[in-house]
Parts: structure tokens; C-alpha cells; sequence
């Protein structure tokens, strides 16, 4: 399947890398795709063990007893 590059910007974009890397038009795509794949997956991967590292810190909240003397202060009033 052929890829038509109708903008001729990018069509330069891509010569000039290729060309720069020493390489067709089509490797200079292929590489910077994969490359961009890669970092999307990478991003994806620290964001989803962000989220986990959330996730059991509030686990480990929800174990922990309340204590009373954080939530209220010496004559029992809220604290704010």
C-alpha cells in the first residue's frame, strides 16, 4: 500500500530527514514513527505506573486509622 504525501511541506520534511539520516524517504518515515510510537507507549506506560502509585497510596490511606487528634483540635472543634 502506497502512502501519498499531498502536503509539500511534510513531502520536504521527510526528504530532508531522510536525506540528513542518510537513508530513503520511506526508512526516514518508518524511523520517525516507530520512534514516535515508541515514545506514546513509553508516556503511556509512566502515566498508567503514576497511576498505580496513586492508587496504592490511597489504598494504604484507606488501611490507616483516623486519628482524631488531626481531624479536631483540643476542644473538639474541626480543623479547618
Amino acid at each position: 500500500m502506497a502512502l501519498y504525501i499531498r502536503d509539500d511541506a511534510v513531502r520536504q520534511l521527510a526528504s530532508e530527514l531522510a536525506k540528513r539520516q542518510g537513508q530513503s524517504v520511506t526508512e526516514a518515515v518508518r524511523s520517525a514513527l516507530l520512534q514516535a510510537k515508541e515514545k506514546l507507549e513509553q508516556d503511556r506506560a509512566a502515566r498508567d505506573a503514576q497511576a498505580r502509585a496513586v492508587i496504592e497510596e490511597l489504598r494504604a490511606m484507606r488501611r490507616r486509622p483516623v486519628r482524631e487528634d488531626v481531624l479536631y483540635d483540643e476542644q473538639g472543634q474541626p480543623r479547618l
